[in-house]
C-alpha cells in the first residue's frame, strides 16, 4: 500500500482499491492511473484474497482523510486524464457512482466510487457475496439515494482492441474507462472447454500504454 499524500485544500483524498492476482495487469492499472489521475489519491493494492474479501479489507484501510473509495479490477483502466473528477461530479449528492452496473442494476465494483463516510456508517460493510447478492450488490441494494451509472460506448466507434471490452463513455461520448472483460459481465470466448479474454492479457498493457501516450 502506498503512503497517503496530503489532500489539497478544499479537496478530499480518494482511496483507490485494486484487488489483483496478475502482476502484469496490476502494473498496467497502476501505470494508467499514474498517467490519468492528477487528483489527490492513494492506491491500495489487495493481494491474496477473494474479490469481496479484498475490497472489505480496503474499506478497513480508509482514513479520516479519505472522502471516497474507488474500487476497480486489475484489468480495468482509465482512458482519459481527469476521469476521476468527472466521476466525482456524478457522485455529488449521492453515495455512489459507477462506470457499469451489475445484472441487478447496482454499481459494479470493477469501476465504482463510494462515499467513505457512508461506508464507515455501516457496522460491518461488505462487498462479499451474500445470498443471491453478487460482489458489491449487498451494498448497492442499500444505497438510499440511488447511484449514477455511466453510459456504455457504441463498440463500433472504438479502436479494434477495445471492441471486445466493456467501455464507458463521458458526456461527450468519449471513452473514459475500460474493462478487459470477464467475471459477471462476460466478454470472453469459449474454446475447447476454457474461457479466454477477447484479447490476450499480454497485449492489454501494450495497447493501453499506446492509447494513453497519444492523448498526452
Amino acid at each position: 500500500m502506498t503512503p497517503a499524500p496530503r489532500a489539497e485544500p478544499g479537496g478530499c483524498m480518494i482511496a483507490i482499491a485494486i484487488p489483483t492476482i496478475t502482476p502484469r495487469l496490476e502494473r498496467c492499472a497502476l501505470d494508467a492511473l499514474d498517467r490519468t489521475t492528477p487528483e489527490p489519491h492513494r492506491v491500495i493494492v489487495c493481494y491474496d484474497r477473494t474479490h469481496g474479501e479484498a475490497l472489505d479489507w480496503a474499506v478497513k484501510q480508509l482514513t479520516d482523510q479519505d472522502g471516497y473509495l474507488f474500487t476497480m479490477d486489475d484489468d480495468a483502466v482509465p482512458l482519459q486524464r481527469g476521469w476521476l473528477t468527472w466521476l466525482l461530479r456524478k457522485a455529488h449528492g449521492r453515495h455512489a457512482a459507477a462506470f457499469w452496473a451489475t445484472a441487478r442494476g447496482y454499481p459494479h465494483p470493477l469501476g465504482a466510487l463510494y462515499e467513505a463516510r457512508w461506508l464507515r456508517s455501516w457496522h460491518i460493510p461488505t462487498f462479499c457475496r451474500l445470498g443471491h447478492f453478487d460482489i458489491g450488490e449487498y451494498l448497492g441494494a442499500a444505497l438510499p439515494l440511488g447511484s449514477f451509472i455511466a453510459q456504455k460506448a457504441d463498440l463500433r466507434s472504438l479502436p479494434w482492441w477495445l471492441r471486445g471490452c466493456d467501455v464507458a463513455i463521458d458526456d461527450a461520448r468519449r471513452p473514459i474507462f475500460a474493462h478487459l472483460g470477464g467475471g459477471t459481465i462476460g466478454h470472453t470466448w469459449f474454446y475447447r472447454g476454457k474461457l479466454y479474454p477477447r484479447i490476450p492479457t499480454w497485449l492489454w498493457p501494450i495497447m493501453v500504454r499506446r492509447y494513453l501516450a497519444r492523448l498526452a
